[in-house]
């Protein structure tokens, strides 16, 4: 960067794009906003503006009005952040709008939003997909939405038979990734479906007394476990089958893991699952693998509010430090809340989970 190159500068304030136009004088009128991101898809967004317009004349008005693009069904987007390189952190469409007023106080509009998402719960149906893996019912779900899937590895096996059976699409596709231990989230027009904890969407560094302004931190044998069991019968031969599962995906992390902990504490724990459908032996053992790394992950749980940072999302790994060192690690996010008022200014609130507890010093 050269001397005289303007520098970027951070804003507390969020900038809002309504029908794709930007309007400065809805981000000035704004008085809070909170978006909210969790495992499974399907961000939303509540934005309050003060509703009072004042005119050359001296009179007043309302500033949501026919005339407005503040309606339902605009689409409309939220950035944070660098004011030369803003991050946008919701993509939407407006779904609800209501007013508030009350004496002594302006006026309130507020639009609530949600992602692309919406038109797959508002589709539901029956149907069976035949032969198919995860991956190719993902694509099949995602075309018909005009959306284009992105698919991470691991999920173009088993091959089997999956019934949606009078379920929203969204709901179909949730209860399906989880058996696999794998998340969607929509990204513009990208459908991106991968292993929950397998890389990172972003890594951010969160310094208690810096960026990092409150946490909580719990390390929780109660569901951890030494094993997992899965199970059925095998569709073509009949026989019973049972996968065991030892290890799974464990996400970021290093250090002692919940199983370790067990140890003298309560040996041998394991959780048996037995309500899955017919499945052959190699599907089972996956399903078993993606059940204990679910838990495994969820050893250890930190709770906290950063500085607002556009950068943290669901999916990304979170370096905690400045902590208690049992604590110090690398987290996966699993919950993310973007807020904003005038009075607090814009913050982040994430929860977020690690399968390992450090040595402690």
């Amino acid at each position: 960067m050269a001397r005289d190159d303007p520098k970027g500068s951070y804003s507390a304030r969020p900038t809002v794009q309504i029908g794709g136009q930007d309007l400065p004088l809805l981000s000035a009128n704004l008085k809070s906003f909170r978006m909210r991101e969790a495992l499974g898809g399907m961000s939303s967004l509540e934005l309050a503006i003060y509703d009072v317009l004042s005119f050359a004349d001296g009179s007043a008005g309302f500033g949501a009005t026919a005339a407005s693009p503040l309606k339902l069904g605009a689409t409309i987007k939220v950035y944070v952040g660098d004011t030369f390189a803003p991050q946008e952190v919701f993509d939407g469409v407006v779904t609800g709008i209501e007013v508030e007023a009350g004496p002594g106080s302006a006026p309130v509009f507020t639009l609530l939003a949600e992602d692309r998402l919406f038109k797959l719960r508002r589709k539901r149906r029956s149907k069976t997909y035949e032969a198919q893996s995860p991956a190719d019912v993902v694509r099949a779900i995602a075309g018909d939405h005009g959306l284009e899937p992105q698919i991470g590895d691991g999920l173009d096996a088993p091959t089997s038979s999956w019934v949606q059976m009078n379920e929203s699409d969204l709901a179909f596709l949730r209860r399906l990734l989880e058996v696999f231990d794998a998340d969607l989230q929509l990204i513009g027009a990208k459908l991106q479906v991968v292993p929950i904890a397998a890389e990172a969407r972003s890594t951010v560094p969160l310094r208690f007394g810096d960026t990092l302004l409150q946490i909580r931190v719990t390390a929780d044998l109660a569901e951890q476990v030494a094993e997992t069991r899965i199970g059925s019968f095998d569709p073509e031969s009949g026989e019973a089958i049972a996968a065991l599962a030892t290890a799974g995906r464990m996400g970021p992390g290093t250090g002692s893991t919940g199983k370790q902990g067990l140890t003298g504490v309560a040996d041998g724990v394991r959780e048996h699952a037995g309500h899955f459908p017919p499945m052959t032996e190699q599907a089972a053992r996956k399903v078993a693998e993606a059940a204990y790394g679910r838990r495994a992950r969820r050893f250890v749980r930190a709770e906290g509010t950063a500085q607002g940072d556009g950068a943290i999302r669901v999916g990304s790994w979170l370096e905690l430090s400045g902590i208690n060192p049992f604590f110090v690690n690398s987290y996966n996010a699993v919950e993310v809340t973007h807020r904003f008022d005038l009075e607090r200014g814009y913050l982040t609130d994430f929860v977020a989970e690690c399968a390992y507890l450090g040595a402690g010093a």
